[in-house]
């Protein structure tokens, strides 16, 4: 799965491959703001149990 945050950071998108296509999932918050990653040492995998 990769994800996308738009700039505002109210919107993301999710890009899943689920072994026979793509699936895009879209989010839009409408009360408050992702927590998106500021550096590289805040990026962190997750497993797909997560």
């Amino acid at each position: 799965m990769f994800l996308f945050c738009g700039g505002s950071r109210n919107k993301y998108k999710a890009l899943f491959w689920d072994g026979d296509g793509f699936m895009l999932l879209y989010k839009r918050i409408e009360k408050g703001k992702i927590q998106w990653p500021r550096s590289n040492r805040e990026v962190r995998d997750i497993s797909q149990r997560e």
